[in-house]
This record gives structure tokens, sequence and C-alpha cells, in this order.
């Protein structure tokens, strides 16, 4: 019986912090994040200032932990604004990894404090924060913010994020999929057709696409029973971190535009048969919700170096 696990080509990705291999070949590592406890994870939500005399938590409370503090000038007044990233300790039952915490992006400017929680998760390997960065993401001339939410899964390290634009109060949560960032409705759009000699067709009839990706290098086994399980690869609807490159991260356009890169892996015949990656690009309109701007679509295939196959315009 042939062993689909076995013939794949690995390719390496950073793992969770217990470094273990999982070298399934169930067909979707989403299952495996922890769900978020939040009620409005997958909503868009608006923003409002706080009243500072009941909303900020004393640094005192042994709860409260500063993961980040930083003076940024968000607004162009010339004046500095007190960034601060929080985890609070929630009072639940549990302990360590299933620990309840919140993270909570606090603003201290003249006027006052306001307090906005970003997520409420289990601790777990990940904690609630990994980075933040400062941007304009909508041209109004103000920078957002931008916060990366890591999550693990079995195998692998992923990220979600937040922004906020500090002028009109408005944010988003991605951590799961809405109507905004529907990552299953997009990676479900590609379909696989082995070709034969080692190639295999990706093709999106959403968006009027036909590519190639190489199969064929460095394997051991390159019979075309092998080759025919590649019908059922897929692009799996997260955002893996695959590398420096390959991660959820902000990218800037040469007309100088700030867009948000989502990777998705496609695997072939397991999760740890890695043969490309599906990245799509938004852009944040003025209402500032995510717009699919553009995909690339990479091939891992060729003497083991990332080949764009496809680029294609969305909007």
């Amino acid at each position: 019986m042939l062993s689909l696990i076995s013939c794949g080509k690995s390719n390496e990705v950073k793992t969770s912090a217990n470094k273990e291999q999982n070298s399934s070949s169930d067909n979707s590592v989403k299952n495996d994040v922890q769900q978020d406890k939040d009620s409005e994870d997958s909503q868009v939500t608006s923003a409002t200032p706080k009243d500072p005399q009941t909303t900020p938590k004393p640094l005192e409370d042994k709860n409260v932990e500063v993961l980040k503090q930083e003076n940024i000038d968000i607004d162009g007044d010339k004046k500095t604004e007190k960034i601060e990233i929080l985890k609070i300790k929630q009072d639940s039952e549990g302990s360590g990894e299933n620990r309840e915490y919140e993270g909570k992006l606090r603003i201290t400017d003249d006027n006052g404090t306001e307090d906005l929680t970003f997520i409420k998760k289990q601790a777990g390997l990940a904690g609630v924060y990994s980075n933040i960065e400062y941007n304009d993401l909508d041209g109004d001339g103000v920078l957002d913010i931008f916060i990366e939410i890591p999550e693990v899964g079995s195998s692998f390290t992923m990220s979600y994020f937040f922004i906020y634009n500090p002028k009109t109060k408005s944010s988003y949560k991605f951590v799961e999929d809405n109507q905004y960032i529907n990552l299953r409705n997009l990676a479900d759009s590609f379909s696989f057709d082995y070709v034969g000699s080692g190639t295999l067709e990706i093709a999106s009839s959403r968006f009027g696409y036909k590519g190639r990706l190489n199969i064929s290098d460095g394997r051991q086994d390159t019979s075309e029973e092998m080759f025919l399980g590649y019908n059922r690869s897929w692009v799996e609807p997260v955002p893996i971190e695959m590398g420096a490159d390959s991660r959820l991260m902000l990218v800037r356009t040469h007309e100088g535009k700030t867009e948000i890169k989502i990777p998705m892996c496609i695997f072939g015949l397991a999760t740890a048969d890695i043969i490309g990656e599906v990245d799509a690009y938004y852009t944040v309109d003025n209402s500032f919700k995510p717009v699919l701007k553009r995909l690339e679509i990479i091939d891992y295939g060729k003497d083991n170096k990332l080949n764009i196959i496809g680029n294609i315009k969305v909007n």
C-alpha cells in the first residue's frame, strides 16, 4: 500500500515551542487552532473612548503585565501618545497554558486614556501578542495600529491581526473567517489536476486562472501512481508562517500603498508536503474594512526555490 506521507517532499516549517512535527494527512490544520472565546472575534467592531476614571486598571495589579510600551505621534500633531500592549489575567479557573488572558491596547494622550480589547484567549504556547506596527492603512493621513496575534496549531505557527484607526475610532479584528476575509471560500476556489511529467495544474474558475506546479524535483518515488495522489492537493485557509517572507505581514507596493499579506500553504500528499503557496493581498478601504486586491501563486518545486507562477488582479 502506498504511504502518502513518506512519498511527499518535506519543507521545513516553523513549529510550535514543543518542536513536535505533525505528519498527519488531515486536510485541515484549522481544527487544531484553539477557539477564541471572545464572542466578537469574527466581527467588525467600533471602539469608542471610555471614561479614564473607570477604564484603566492600575499597573500595580498583579494580573496586569505590560508587554510593550512606546511613545508615537500617531495623529501628526507633534505630540506623542503613549502606546501600551497589556496582558491581563482573567478571573477564571485554570492555570498555565489553560489560563485565559485578555490582550488590551491602551492609548494615553493629553485628553485621557483609551482602552481597547483586541483578543481574549487561552495563553497556550503563543501568548496574546507578537508584533505591533504603525502605518496609514486607509490613506487618511493618520497612522493606524496593526497588532499581530499569534496562534499555534498542532504543527504550525500562524497569526491573525487587529487594526485600529485612532482618528475614526474604527477597528477590525481578523481571528476567524468572516464576510470581509473569507479564506475558506478563497482557498476552495482552487482545484488541482496532475497532467503528467511531474507537473500539477492549479486552476481557479473564479479568477480565470491556470498555472503549473513542479512536483517532481527531489522525490525518490516518481511513479505515476504517486503523482496521481496530488489531485487531492489543497490550499489551507489559515495564515501559516512558513518563513521570514512567507508570513502575515504589512508590505509596501511600488505605488506607496500598504497591503496586508496573508499567505496560505498549498499542501500536496500531506501537511508535511508543502508544494507552494497562495498569497492574498488586502488593502483597507475608507470604511476601514479589508478588500482583496490581488493574489500571487508561488511554486516551491523547482530547485527548492520560490517561483511566482501567477499574478491575479482582483480589484
